[in-house]
């Protein structure tokens, strides 16, 4: 088992550090235990923590795909075996090891293989015995780099590297390395010590190709398998730096937080002009970090440590098993035997108490509970190297650089072949926010904040979102103290008066995360999760509020968008597509849907556009001015872990992760065109079009009426749609009617009618029977329970009220998504759902399989699905005559006698009561 170790730098500065260390590699085989993945990843963990090994290589790994292996600060790569247990290789790299992954070989030799910044490539090997392996076998390993490491077990025998006899592999291996240049290195001792007492050998060897720097591998008896774990020194690179400092705020005096602050603010309610702005945010963000350093303290993580005494153990057993290793004592092989399983079991103990301590102080009301259930249910995604064109980017800080330089040209928009129109757009705004504007006393009365709103703004914030670039998180925010709100509030007042949005609330922190099924080295196959000043986050809610008033005045929003608007929900835009198409099977009318994508809908807002816009809707000019400022001049930089790119422009979009963004996307589609034969409904960005009719092929010629008229309208405002993600959909209860002689045009690329299609995180079939959409659901919530397993599982010791806890606000939502359209019609939906909740039930409970269905409900009070589902959805349905006319058109029509069961047949006859009571009022 090979291992790559890095030395501890000495004396001198960092640059002859980093030259002065090598990178350990350590090659070897899983731990052998009687106590499972806890005992065997203990020992494999202070193996490369002590050892300081940077990459270590496992062989004969026999992992299946559903074993786990994690490694706390390591990477992980695996090529298991297919088939029965057996064979398979493994990688772990040290997270701040710049690599990239390059995978399995093509080779009858088990491999997987990893390139370094330096430009080596490390294969890690595995020959099972009864494989003869060829030179083509060994030359598809070597041949990949001019620099090459292979290291493993090849099941290779030969007199030259210190085993007792030569066989077939280890003739054949000799004689390739000789013909192609390489170099064997091995230990002075054996590798391999059979369990049956036999001869000692050493098949564990490193093959070099074209590495100058000396490789002394050195065997050591620890890792308790038959073969020692093998360490090696390979050249130095460059590494990531990696902080586990943090600030801890949980012992923060928050009175004396707010003292200091008291001291270092400076009240000044004459702000005279922008520059001024800008000066007194600067010395409020300066007041707030001083405060913030004086009465927080800076911890750094808790490393998942093994007690000195087990320690101890340990190093007594390696030294019981070196014993053994050098006499072949039978006696002592008995005794390291017994030594060695009474660790493995001292090592179980230590995780279980330490998971039980853990487990019984966790409380839903500190949030704890919350915390480690989102930790499992979080899947970590380290960034790989990144490739563009021909170039790997393995630094962080390269890493930085590639993903912020792919952000940038999402956030641009080309105008150099503007229409003449377009044109005039443009000079209109550049027009309108040239004039200077001077607010009058009553309009700026109406637009300023006070303390009281603040403290609402702020007492609303939630407590443990990440910061912005500035590090003020919400919690320093949410005990300011009165005067440093004060003093907010002018610099607030400040900003409306001269329509100018300070530069340093314009600049984001943006964090990387991979999308769902993409290629990990591609940097477009990444999102921006873009962190913003807090503080900036209160003054666009201040702002915020003013808009709403204005968009119901103006109509800013149109009917059909659902998406951030007070009293809408994805559930009732999807309703009204559902009660529609059904009401229309009555009819005997098909429906054919049209679901459009629209390419980077938030990030390329034409801002001249969007103001446009709102000045032809009537909007203050001194609120478009506001908004332009908010708009422009912001920039963002990329943060891979510790390494930040330079900073980047962005030039269009609305801010992403804003509370103003929403709201601004939805005024610059305010004027989407409509067409009389179509229905159009809208979520945001989620765009979708249907017609009804007795034809699917005439119901689709009016979509792609509507979708040119469309197309038009996007062309003009510089947005675009992508065909290959648009859908089609044809429902219909009956197929002779649903066939279609043309497709879709859209961008002339053809859209295919399918049997689903999944709006708003509803699965829709054909037949809007929503199985599939249950079925989802189910997988879901399974993926879910397989997650926090540790939590709610019999052995957990979390107390039953924390499980259920857990139940209905994890898995229970999931179960129950959109449920007021799909459970309402037939009982046996529910089945699967049912099913489901029985057996998280007796999780909770710890009940067996002859436990009753019912006893499990009363022991809980947890109602069955299909009465949570009756209430739900009566709450739902009645909630909808408090809302616009869209989703009040959602039950107009209760008919007991149609064919098709409309989402609320169920219910029907409560909700007709519950509107004949409100006709009389």
């Amino acid at each position: 088992m090979p291992g790559l170790r890095q030395k501890a730098g000495g004396k001198g500065n960092k640059a002859e550090r980093e030259e002065a260390n090598g990178i350990h590699t350590a090659e070897g085989r899983f731990p052998a235990t009687d106590e499972g993945d806890t005992a065997r990843d203990a020992y494999l963990g202070i193996f490369i923590t002590e050892k300081d090994i940077d990459i270590m290589i496992l062989t004969e790994t026999k992992l299946q795909q559903t074993d786990k292996l994690k490694i706390k600060n390591y990477k992980t790569y695996r090529q298991d075996r297919e088939g029965p247990r057996g064979g398979g290789v493994a990688i772990l790299v040290k997270e701040n090891v710049p690599h990239t992954p390059i995978g399995s070989l093509k080779s009858n030799i088990e491999n997987y293989a990893i390139k370094t910044v330096n430009d080596i490539t490390i294969v890690g090997a595995y020959n099972r015995p009864l494989n003869h392996m060829t030179d083509r076998d060994l030359a598809n390993l070597i041949k990949t780099n001019r620099k090459v490491i292979i290291a493993g077990d090849l099941n290779a025998r030969h007199t030259d590297w210190n085993c007792h006899r030569n066989n077939k592999n280890g003739n054949t291996l000799k004689k390739f390395t000789e013909k192609h240049n390489a170099i064997i290195h091995y230990p002075d001792s054996p590798t391999h010590y059979p369990e049956n007492n036999g001869t000692p050998t050493t098949i564990d060897i490193i093959i070099n190709k074209n590495i100058i720097t000396p490789i002394k591998p050195i065997s050591l008896p620890e890792l308790d398998s038959d073969h020692n774990p093998v360490v090696f020194e390979l050249p130095p690179h460059s590494r990531n730096e990696r902080t586990t400092a943090f600030v801890n705020l949980k012992h923060t005096d928050w009175e004396r937080y707010r003292r200091d602050l008291d001291k270092l603010i400076t009240i000044n309610n004459k702000i005279r002009n922008p520059e001024e702005v800008e000066h007194e945010v600067t010395k409020l963000t300066r007041a707030i970090t001083k405060a913030k350093a004086k009465n927080t303290r800076t911890e750094v993580l808790k490393q998942d440590k093994i007690p000195n005494n087990i320690k101890i153990l340990i190093k007594n057993k390696n030294e019981l098993r070196k014993k053994w290793q050098i006499t072949g004592d039978p006696e002592l092989k008995r005794e390291y035997n017994k030594y060695k399983k009474s660790v493995d079991e001292k090592i179980k103990n230590h995780r279980n108490e330490q998971w039980t301590k853990l487990i019984e102080t966790l409380k839903a009301q500190d949030g704890s509970l919350w915390k480690l259930t989102k930790r499992l249910r979080r899947t970590f995604h380290s960034i790989p190297a990144l490739t563009t064109g021909t170039q790997t980017h393995y630094t962080d800080k390269e890493k930085a650089r590639v993903l912020a330089n792919a952000f940038e040209t999402v956030h641009k928009i080309d105008t150099t072949n503007n229409t003449e129109e377009q044109k005039e757009i443009a000079n209109k705004v550049t027009e309108a926010i040239a004039q200077k504007i001077t607010i009058n006393k009553k309009q700026y009365e109406k637009l300023i904040t006070n303390p009281n709103e603040l403290k609402e703004i702020i007492k609303k914030l939630p407590k443990n979102k990440a910061p912005g670039p500035d590090q003020i998180g919400n919690q320093l925010i949410k005990n300011l103290s009165r005067k440093a709100v004060v003093q907010l509030m002018y610099i607030i007042n400040a900003i409306i008066k001269y329509q100018h949005y300070p530069s340093k609330w314009k600049i984001a922190e943006i964090i990387p995360i991979i999308k769902p099924n993409k290629d990990e080295t591609k940097p477009d196959s990444y999102r921006p999760i873009s962190l913003l000043p807090s503080i900036s986050k209160v003054t666009e809610k201040v702002i915020l509020n003013r808009l709403e008033k204005l968009d119901k005045k103006l109509r800013l929003t149109p009917d059909e968008q659902f998406g951030f608007r007070q009293n809408h929900s994805t559930t009732q835009q999807v309703g009204r597509i559902v009660t529609d198409v059904t009401r229309h099977f009555n009819r005997g009318h098909v429906t054919a849907m049209l679901l459009l994508d629209i390419q980077k809908a938030f990030d390329r807002v034409w801002i001249d556009g969007l103001l446009y816009k709102l000045i032809d809707r009537g909007t203050p000019t001194h609120i478009v001015k506001l908004l332009h400022s908010y708009l422009t001049g912001r920039r963002f930089r990329v943060r891979v872990n510790d390494a930040t790119s330079e900073y980047k422009t962005v030039e269009a979009g609305v801010p992403q992760g804003s509370v103003l963004g929403p709201k601004l996307y939805n005024f610059f589609t305010c004027d989407v065109p409509k067409f009389e034969k179509t229905n159009l409904a809208l979520y945001a960005d989620d765009t979708a079009i249907y017609a009804h009719s007795f034809s699917a092929v005439v119901a689709n010629k009016q979509l792609q009426i509507h979708l040119d008229i469309l197309t038009d309208y996007y062309k003009k405002w510089h947005i675009q749609i992508n065909p290959n993600k648009t859908e089609n959909i044809i429902f219909c209860r009956k197929y002779t009617n649903n066939k279609i002689f043309s497709k879709i045009k859209c961008n002339g690329h053809g859209v295919s009618p399918k049997s689903e299609v999944k709006y708003l995180g509803v699965t829709l079939d054909q037949r809007l029977n929503f199985d599939r959409h249950i079925n989802k659901l189910t997988q879901t919530a399974n993926g879910v329970i397989k997650n926090i397993y540790p939590l709610i599982s019999k052995r957990s010791k979390l107390s039953q009220k924390n499980k259920k806890l857990l139940y209905l606000a994890t898995i229970r939502p999931i179960l129950t998504y959109a449920v007021p359209l799909w459970g309402n019609i037939g009982k046996t939906r529910l089945l699967k759902p049912q099913r489901l909740q029985n057996r998280c039930l007796r999780l909770i409970t710890n009940g067996n399989r002859y436990t009753k269905i019912k006893t499990l409900h009363e022991i809980t009070g947890v109602p069955r699905i299909e009465e949570f589902v009756r209430k739900l959805s009566i709450n739902f349905y009645n909630k909808l005559s408090n809302t616009s006319k869209l989703t009040k058109q959602i039950i107009r029509e209760v008919d007991a006698e149609a064919k098709h069961k409309l989402p609320y047949h169920n219910i029907r006859h409560v909700i007709s009561k519950n509107k004949t009571k409100k006709k009389i009022k």
